[in-house]
């Protein structure tokens, strides 16, 4: 079993980095394969990934995988593909490759006939979903550092913890580029994000509660390796406020829950404003057709108009409430719509908001419009909170006798 030392370091090392349900189900669907075959696979899909005149379009394994492979690769990709249930993607796994074989986690080893078998450490990084595999692996890859970048500068949005990570990747991997740095990040971040340690709202980032837990939980590990890290007291303050926001985020709700229908247009009205929208108006009480409010916005060089429809609704908002607002777009000169509720939207509602050949439909739920509203600050107001730190090098001023 692997395990973290004081004198270990992290060493993040591998690219486009997986979420760890792709790496479980990939370890199972390989398990008995020969490791000349995935190679094989690889190779294979490498070998067919087309030119800047003409790409490959890899978005739809059922229909690539019969087309540009055959015989035991295709088998595999298929089984890759279908026995995940389309979660693998046989184009992309160069990380889960890297990650299931490097000798530095061996969750994978083929033995002398060159069949792969899952080792001691992927049972437990199968079996384990917080054990001593993931934390090990979490910690060398940079992970846990990541989320107590995000536990200390977020809510943010990548500008803000980028550099931070930048900094840490050119301390301990060969990573340099700009490029490389932000492909780390993102995948990193994207894993964290699947196994709800991070939140992501939009563009902002922030850790979750789940996320504070497991840094507790390996707080030896990050308190005993060469890194710096938070104090404690940080993650209680942390902590502290994250559930004031839940406790604030609920009196939203509940506000939103209550307010007048008509009080809902002008909340939608003054949010709009407040997003840099201009000429906003509520349209009339009768004959809107679906519209409640239109406004217009600078799109690059153009100014474009929208329309919104603004649902104060519990429930779930169905598919004739979008399309009564798309054929309404027409009546305002509108090149776009939005939907807001304090709800939800249906499945249908959600696939027919960017279909093909027909006007963007936005829509924005309940919990949406709750971080709307906390991020331009309308219903709810931010305070700054000082916080010392001590900084123990102003105390040792050198004497400058002392070298004389």
């Amino acid at each position: 079993m692997v395990e973290t030392s004081g004198t270990d370091k992290p060493y993040p090392h591998i690219p486009h980095y997986p979420e760890y349900s792709e790496v479980r189900a990939f370890l199972q669907l390989v398990n008995g394969a020969t490791r000349k075959l995935v190679l094989s696979l690889r190779n294979k899909v490498d070998e067919r990934r087309g030119t800047p005149q003409a790409t490959q379009d890899w978005s739809d394994p059922d229909t690539w995988i019969p087309t540009l492979l055959s015989g035991d690769e295709r088998k595999l990709a298929e089984h890759l593909w279908h026995g995940s249930s389309r979660q693998i993607n046989p184009r992309y796994l160069l990380g889960t490759w890297l990650l299931t074989t490097s000798k530095t986690y061996q969750l994978l080893k083929a033995d002398h006939k060159d069949i792969l078998h899952i080792t001691e450490t992927g049972q437990d990084f199968l079996q384990q979903e917080y054990g001593a595999t993931t934390q090990y692996i979490d910690y060398h890859e940079g992970l846990l550092h990541l989320l107590e970048i995000v536990s200390e500068k977020g809510p943010g949005k990548r500008a803000d913890f980028l550099p931070d990570f930048a900094t840490f990747l050119s301390q301990y991997s060969a990573v340099r580029s700009s490029n490389t740095v932000q492909t780390s990040w993102y995948g990193r971040m994207q894993n964290m994000v699947s196994r709800g340690l991070i939140e992501r709202s939009g563009s902002v980032y922030q850790i979750s509660v789940q996320g504070l837990e497991y840094l507790e939980r390996v707080q030896d590990t990050l308190q005993s390796s060469t890194v710096i890290t938070r104090t404690e007291s940080m993650r209680d303050i942390r902590r502290l406020l994250r559930e004031h926001e839940e406790t604030v985020r609920e009196q939203v709700r509940n506000a939103l829950g209550v307010i007048n229908p008509y009080q809902f247009e002008e909340l939608v009205k003054q949010l709009l404003e407040a997003m840099g929208y201009e000429n906003v108006e509520v349209t009339s009480k009768s004959n809107d057709g679906g519209v409640d409010v239109k406004a217009k916005i600078e799109v690059g060089i153009t100014t474009v108009a929208e329309v919104v429809q603004a649902k104060r609704h519990q429930g779930s908002v169905g598919r004739p409430v979008l399309d009564q607002l798309r054929g309404s777009l027409h009546r305002f000169d509108a090149m776009r719509g939005t939907i807001i509720t304090t709800g939800r939207f249906s499945n249908g509602t959600k696939e027919a908001a960017f279909e093909k050949g027909a006007a963007p439909i936005t829509l924005i739920d309940g919990e949406k419009l709750i971080d709307l509203l906390i991020e331009h600050e309308i219903g709810v107001k931010k305070e700054q909170i000082r916080l010392l730190k001590f900084e123990p090098t102003d105390f040792t001023v050198q004497n400058e006798t002392e070298d004389l």
